[in-house]
C-alpha cells in the first residue's frame, strides 16, 4: 500500500474473487451490492466506494476486513467496553478506558465514602455499575499497570 494513494481496492478485491473462483455478477449477488458497483470500484472508476459495500464484498469473497495498528503491528478488534452505556444510558467516551466500579474507592465521585467514613447504608448515591477517568487520571493508570507488566 501506497501511503500517499492509500489502498488499491480494484486489485485487492480482483484477487479476492478471483480466490473465491466468482464472476463479478456472482460476487456481487452474493454481497447484496449492484454488479456496477463492483465494476466501477475494481475497475477504479470510483475512488471511494462506501465502506459498507466494501464490507459485504470481502465477506461475501470469504475474506475478512481488518484494521491493523501500523506502530505496533497489533490488530486493532472493538473493545468490550464499547457496547457499555452510563447510567443516562448514553455511550462512554471512545477514547478513555471504562472499568468496573466494585467498591468505593474505584469511583471517584464517591469521595464522600472516604472523608467520612460513612456506612454503606447511608452512602448518599449508588455507585455506578462503570466509570472513567478524564485524561490525566487515564495516562497514569495506563502508566502504572504498564510498569507492573515490565516487572519480573
Amino acid at each position: 500500500m501506497d501511503p500517499e494513494r492509500g489502498l488499491r481496492l480494484g486489485p485487492v478485491l480482483r484477487a479476492l474473487r478471483h480466490c473465491a473462483d466468482l464472476s463479478q455478477r456472482e460476487l456481487a449477488a452474493q454481497a447484496g451490492v449492484p454488479s456496477a458497483t463492483l465494476a466501477r470500484i475494481e475497475s477504479g472508476a470510483t475512488d471511494d466506494p462506501r465502506l459498507r459495500a466494501v464490507e459485504r464484498l470481502i465477506g461475501a469473497a470469504g475474506a475478512a476486513l481488518i484494521v491493523v495498528d501500523i506502530a505496533s503491528g497489533a490488530l486493532l478488534r472493538p473493545r468490550p467496553a464499547d457496547n457499555l452505556r452510563d447510567e443516562g444510558d448514553r455511550h462512554f467516551p471512545a477514547h478513555f478506558d471504562v472499568r468496573r466500579v466494585r467498591e468505593p474507592k474505584d469511583w471517584s465521585g464517591a469521595w464522600w465514602a472516604y472523608w467520612y467514613d460513612i456506612p454503606e447504608p447511608h452512602w448518599p448515591k449508588r455507585l455506578p455499575d462503570y466509570t472513567y477517568d478524564m485524561r490525566r487520571r487515564r495516562d497514569w493508570r495506563r502508566a502504572r499497570d504498564a510498569a507492573a507488566d515490565d516487572e519480573p
